[in-house]
C-alpha cells in the first residue's frame, strides 16, 4: 500500500452529518472490522462463496428461512421489552 494511501486512512474523517449516510456506513463497517478482523472475513468469505454459486439454491432458501424466523424473535421479543417498560397512563 503506498504511503499516501496510509497517511489518508489514518486521518480521522470529517464531521460524517455532512458526509451523509454512506460515510456513516462505512465508519461503523470500519470500526467492526477492526474490533474483529478474523470474523469480518469470516463473514466476507461466506457471502462470496455463496454469491459464487456454491450454496444451492434449496440451501440458500433454508438458511434465508432460518434467518428471518430467528430475526423475527429477537424482533418481537424487543417489542415485548419495551412494551413492559412503557409508563403505564393511569385512567380515572
Amino acid at each position: 500500500m503506498s504511503e499516501l494511501a496510509i497517511q489518508d486512512a489514518q486521518q480521522p474523517r470529517e464531521a460524517t452529518s455532512e458526509a451523509g449516510p454512506a460515510a456513516t456506513l462505512a465508519d461503523a463497517l470500519r470500526a467492526r472490522v477492526d474490533a474483529n478482523p478474523f470474523a469480518a472475513v469470516a463473514v466476507a468469505s461466506g457471502i462470496g462463496f455463496a454469491l459464487g454459486g456454491g450454496v444451492s439454491r434449496g440451501m440458500l432458501t433454508l438458511l434465508l428461512g432460518a434467518a428471518a424466523r430467528a430475526a423475527g424473535a429477537r424482533l418481537s421479543e424487543a417489542i415485548l421489552e419495551r412494551g413492559h417498560e412503557a409508563p403505564q397512563e393511569e385512567t380515572q
